[in-house]
Protein backbone atom coordinates (compact mmCIF):
# COMPACT_ATOMS: atom_id res chain seq x y z
CA UNK A 1 0.00 0.00 0.00
CA UNK A 2 1.20 3.53 -0.73
CA UNK A 3 0.88 4.56 2.92
CA UNK A 4 3.25 1.78 3.99
CA UNK A 5 5.71 2.71 1.23
CA UNK A 6 5.77 6.33 2.38
CA UNK A 7 6.24 5.31 6.00
CA UNK A 8 8.93 2.71 5.44
CA UNK A 9 10.69 3.89 2.30
CA UNK A 10 10.65 7.63 2.94
CA UNK A 11 10.34 7.85 6.74
CA UNK A 12 7.22 10.01 6.38
CA UNK A 13 5.71 11.02 9.72
CA UNK A 14 2.43 12.51 8.48
CA UNK A 15 0.36 12.47 5.30
CA UNK A 16 -2.12 15.25 4.55
CA UNK A 17 -4.94 15.49 2.04
CA UNK A 18 -8.02 17.57 1.30
CA UNK A 19 -11.48 16.99 -0.06
CA UNK A 20 -14.35 19.29 -0.99
CA UNK A 21 -16.85 19.69 1.84
CA UNK A 22 -19.91 17.55 1.13
CA UNK A 23 -18.02 14.77 -0.67
CA UNK A 24 -19.07 12.01 1.69
CA UNK A 25 -17.39 9.28 -0.40
CA UNK A 26 -13.97 10.92 -0.05
CA UNK A 27 -14.59 11.62 3.64
CA UNK A 28 -15.47 7.97 4.29
CA UNK A 29 -12.49 6.69 2.35
CA UNK A 30 -10.00 8.88 4.20
CA UNK A 31 -11.56 8.13 7.58
CA UNK A 32 -11.42 4.39 6.86
CA UNK A 33 -7.67 4.77 6.32
CA UNK A 34 -7.24 6.59 9.65
CA UNK A 35 -7.17 10.23 8.51
CA UNK A 36 -8.64 12.80 10.90
CA UNK A 37 -10.01 16.23 10.09
CA UNK A 38 -7.68 19.07 11.02
CA UNK A 39 -9.56 22.12 9.72
CA UNK A 40 -11.89 23.54 7.07
CA UNK A 41 -10.82 26.36 4.77
CA UNK A 42 -13.03 28.47 2.53
CA UNK A 43 -11.18 29.45 -0.62
CA UNK A 44 -13.03 31.30 -3.38
CA UNK A 45 -16.35 30.16 -1.94
CA UNK A 46 -15.37 26.47 -1.90
CA UNK A 47 -14.99 24.73 1.44
CA UNK A 48 -12.05 22.34 1.61
CA UNK A 49 -11.62 19.92 4.47
CA UNK A 50 -8.01 19.24 5.48
CA UNK A 51 -7.17 15.83 6.90
CA UNK A 52 -4.03 14.26 8.30
CA UNK A 53 -2.76 10.77 8.99
CA UNK A 54 -0.06 10.38 11.63
CA UNK A 55 2.37 7.59 10.77
CA UNK A 56 4.04 7.26 14.07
Amino acid sequence: MLIDALKLGYAAKIITTTYTHGNEVAKGLYQSLGFVQTDVICEDGVYEVNMALSLG
